[in-house]
Formats: structure tokens, C-alpha cells, sequence
């Protein structure tokens, strides 16, 4: 962990340590980061969500689970028609 203090004493912390943590740990964590990264990059537009009009973990979530239901749902009629 190492910081970097510029002219207007703010302190910028890097969330990795090279000396604590392995490549192979270094690497899955950028991993897991890109799936997550992937993740919101589908959720934005498919299900039509714009914003997100919370703040909280919880609102969030919600609106979120919501849209994927509701996806979900309209993916299955869809199924659903072109089977009979």
C-alpha cells in the first residue's frame, strides 16, 4: 500500500501491495473486478436502467433485481412465443 501526496496534501492510497499479495492474487482480483465491470456494462442497457435513483447498497440492489426480473420475465414470454 502506498500513498502519494501532491501539492494540495491529498492522499491517494493504490488498493493493491505488490508485497503482500501474490501475481496470481493480484491477477484474480483485476479478474473478478473486470466481471463486475462487465456485469454493469449489460445491465445499463438491457434492462433499461438509466440511473440508479439511490444511494444505499440497498437501493440499489433492489433496483437492480427488479430490472433483472423484469428482463428475465420478457425473455422468457419471448421463449414462450416461439414455442407455442
Amino acid at each position: 500500500m502506498f500513498s502519494v501526496n501532491r501539492h494540495v496534501r491529498t492522499c491517494y492510497h493504490l488498493g493493491l501491495s505488490a508485497v503482500k499479495r501474490s501475481t496470481l492474487e493480484v491477477a484474480e482480483h483485476y479478474r473478478r473486478r473486470w466481471q463486475i465491470e462487465l456485469f454493469f456494462k449489460w445491465i445499463k442497457p438491457n434492462p433499461k436502467i438509466k440511473a440508479f435513483y439511490g444511494t444505499s447498497k440497498n437501493a440499489v440492489l433492489l433496483q437492480i433485481w427488479t430490472a433483472l426480473i423484469a428482463c428475465l420475465l420478457l425473455v422468457w414470454l419471448k421463449f414462450k412465443s416461439m414455442v407455442g
